[in-house]
Formats: structure tokens, C-alpha cells, sequence
């Protein structure tokens, strides 16, 4: 099923490639010296997390490597994450701000935050529907740390699309490509794994995993961060004045 999966591959990675492609054209043009002055450096930080989130998209893929049958309907399935990655960059990047009739990258992050944030966020609950067709046991091999990640990331960019708040604009442009990249350390960190890799050590509840697992120590410590992760997260939400701050 090798030759089947690199087929399929073949799209997916066009499809991140012009997604990629769009957003370092934007980058490059951010750091020239006649275009700093109208940057605005949260619509910046948002271009280099999206190009984070498109090379992690790649990454992830992998895990369809060993899939024992394709057919069409999960062709589809497959492309619909990096297209909706693409849809995210083309709204965030549009090229010359000239062409959008905004007068910085301010307004027009601002004006097009929903397009933005309703393009990503299905993303994720989009995942959890992703990691059960590969199995009850992939899905279980993700860890404590899968379902309160997607949660955090849904909820929090939701509200990033309703509310023109900038403080908390500001607070999820920094808060969420730390998130990814810890969870990104934790957990995706080796090529086609789940988790944090320990060689010989037994699964959970006398099952061997088909790869390694975590040591439930380090379970426990990453769940306690994750949970002072999420308690500032709801924090932060609260603090939110939403009145008068609506487009």
C-alpha cells in the first residue's frame, strides 16, 4: 500500500505547498523596509504559526502511511485538512495590501479575523473524527493530552473569530504557537509516533502499543501543566470586554 499512499501524497503536498508558498510570499514582503511601517506585528506572528501549522499538517499525514486500503471517499478526507490550511492563507495572506482596500495590516487583520479563524478551527474537531479511522487503539494512543489540546485550540480560536478584542487578540496570537510547539515536543515530536517514546516499556492496562508509550509519571506532570495551561486560557477569556469591541 506504499505506492497508494504516495499517490495520494502527491496532492496533499501540492495543496501545503501552495499554502506555504503564499504565506512566505506575504512574510517576504512584511520584512521589506517600505511595507514595516503598516505591519502589524499580531497579523505577522499569525503568518509564521500558520506556516508552522502547514509543515506540521505534512507531518502528521504521515501516520496514513500505513493505512491497508484507500479508496475515494478517503482520498477526499485526506485533503480536506491542508485545503482549509490553504483557504486560511489566502484570507490572512492576500498579497498587496494595496488590493484590499484596508489602510494597514491592522484593519484588514481585524475586518477579516472570521474568515481567518472559521477556516482553521475546523481543523481540529475535524482531527479527532481523523484519528478514530485509523483505529479505537490510535485513538486511545494519543494520550490525556489530545482531547483538552483540541479543545483549548477550537474554543480559543472561535472566540478569536467573534471578538475584535485586541488584548485578547494579542494573548492568542502568543499563547497558541507555544501551545502547538509544546504539544508538538510532547507528542509529535518523532516521525509516524504518538507520543513520547520509552523503547520496551508496556502499554497501559497490560497492552503492548505498537509503538512506546509515555511513563505515567510523565503523563501526570504533562496533565498538570495542560491543566494550568487551560485554567489561564479561561482566565483570559473572562477578562474579555466584549461589549462595544464587536464588528
Amino acid at each position: 500500500m506504499e505506492d497508494s499512499f504516495n499517490y495520494v501524497a502527491v496532492l496533499v503536498s501540492i495543496v501545503i505547498g501552495l499554502g506555504m508558498t503564499r504565506v512566505l510570499s506575504q512574510l517576504s514582503e512584511a520584512i521589506q523596509a517600505q511595507d514595516r511601517q503598516r505591519n502589524y506585528w499580531v497579523h505577522t506572528l499569525w503568518m509564521i504559526t500558520l506556516f508552522l501549522q502547514l509543515m506540521l499538517s505534512w507531518w502528521v499525514f504521515y501516520r496514513w502511511k500505513a493505512a491497508p486500503q484507500w479508496n475515494f471517499f478517503l482520498f477526499m478526507w485526506v485533503t480536506i485538512g491542508p485545503t482549509l490550511l490553504y483557504l486560511a492563507s489566502g484570507v490572512l495572506c492576500p498579497g498587496e495590501l494595496a488590493s484590499t482596500d484596508a489602510k494597514d495590516w491592522r484593519d484588514y487583520y481585524y475586518a477579516n479575523r472570521r474568515g481567518f479563524f472559521f477556516s482553521l478551527m475546523p481543523i481540529w474537531p475535524l482531527d479527532i473524527i481523523d484519528t478514530l479511522l485509523k483505529g479505537k487503539q490510535h485513538f486511545l494512543d494519543q494520550g490525556v493530552l489530545y482531547l483538552p489540546t483540541i479543545a483549548i485550540w477550537t474554543i480559543g480560536s472561535v472566540i478569536a473569530g467573534i471578538t475584535a478584542n485586541e488584548r485578547y487578540h494579542r494573548f492568542w496570537s502568543i499563547f497558541f504557537p507555544l501551545h502547538v510547539i509544546s504539544y508538538t515536543t510532547i507528542v509529535l515530536l518523532k516521525l509516524g509516533s504518538q507520543l513520547a517514546i520509552y523503547p520496551g516499556e508496556h502499554a497501559m492496562r497490560g497492552r503492548r502499543r505498537v509503538g512506546m508509550v509515555m511513563r505515567p509519571s510523565d503523563l501526570e506532570i504533562a496533565s498538570q501543566s495542560y491543566v494550568k495551561i487551560f485554567k489561564s486560557l479561561l482566565r483570559a477569556i473572562i477578562s474579555v470586554r466584549w461589549s462595544g469591541e464587536m464588528h
